[in-house]
């Protein structure tokens, strides 16, 4: 049934997106964490009322997930529909390509204000004071990284451990996108949060080391470079897989990631990860959508082949 659900979501994904108005898994377990938040708050120590939250939450998701599909078991029909949906709901292909073009498409049209505003919708820097190259280095990092988080780690658990597997997955990148921080609210409070990512996206990230480059050599883009760069300056990020797909993209496109960025008005020196072989243009924003686009349709058949063998 698994095998079925995933071909529907998949294709679901790429055809629909994520509409706003379609009820989300995701935005239902952010609520989850903004409640249990306020009440595990009055706890101490910080850390761990941040580790009884997030493993609440991760927890639960899976099993409700869980007692839902088995529910769902009784009438087949019912069982697949309610799995391609949340493997529709937890995959974000086409998001992922919209989002990033229509920052581009206000650039490409001169307006550069509307570029910035578009693009602080989807990353956490500051945006009004970038200019044209910092806008698409962002785009350009946005999707790499994404193409780890929001794509090969949610069908690597969808095939390690079917859909509660990946539903549990997505609740462990949410807590880390709303929890895990490094300031000083959440610094205590989210160590658990991002520690837990860190640890589920580890072997996701290091397959993309490989089916990145895969990827690029197959659209005739630099898949040799893609896998240099990935090992040369994978490690240059402070976060321990972020960089390695950063890295991959970077060398595959030729262009140079990361560099100083502004975050809640404080400067961060960030490294840079790459080589300025090729300037940054709207096109490298395209050439990075279609290198996410393949690697996530190797990623989606590659874990329909292993739910094939699961039986």
């Amino acid at each position: 049934m698994s095998e079925l659900a995933l071909v529907i979501g998949y294709m679901l994904d790429l055809t629909i997106g994520d509409p706003r108005w379609l009820p989300h898994p995701v935005r239902m377990i952010g609520k989850e964490i903004e409640i249990l938040e306020k009440v595990l708050r009055k706890l101490r120590p910080e850390k761990l009322s941040g580790t009884i939250l997030a493993l609440t939450v991760i927890s639960s998701v899976f099993l409700i997930s869980y007692l839902l599909i088995q529910s769902a078991d009784r009438f087949k029909p019912l069982r697949l529909g309610v799995e391609s949906f949340l493997i529709f709901t937890l995959l974000c292909t086409r998001s992922l390509a919209d989002e990033p073009m229509k920052v581009v498409r206000e650039l490409e049209r001169g307006r550069i204000d509307e570029a910035r505003r578009y693009l602080s919708h989807l990353v956490s820097r500051d945006t009004r004071g970038l200019n044209e190259a910092g806008i698409l280095r962002a785009c350009i990092e946005t999707v790499a990284e994404n193409t780890v988080d929001g794509l090969i780690s949610p069908l690597f658990y969808l095939a390690l451990g079917g859909v509660p597997a990946m539903i549990a997955f997505k609740a462990v990148s949410t807590l880390d996108s709303m929890v895990g921080y490094r300031d000083e609210r959440y610094i205590r409070f989210g160590w658990a949060s991002a520690r837990l990512d860190d640890i589920a996206n580890f072997i996701p990230a290091r397959l993309s080391v490989l089916l990145i480059p895969f990827s690029a050599f197959i659209l005739n883009l630099n898949g040799s470079n893609a896998f240099r760069v990935a090992l040369r300056d994978g490690g240059k990020h402070e976060s321990p897989n972020s960089g390695l797909p950063e890295a991959a993209f970077a060398g595959a496109l030729g262009v140079r990631l990361g560099g100083p960025a502004v975050y809640g008005g404080v400067r961060v020196d960030r490294p840079f990860i790459g080589d300025e072989l090729e300037p940054l243009t709207p096109g490298k924003v395209r050439e990075a959508v279609k290198l996410m686009r393949l690697c996530s349709a190797i990623t989606a058949f590659t874990a329909l082949g292993v739910l094939i063998l699961r039986g």
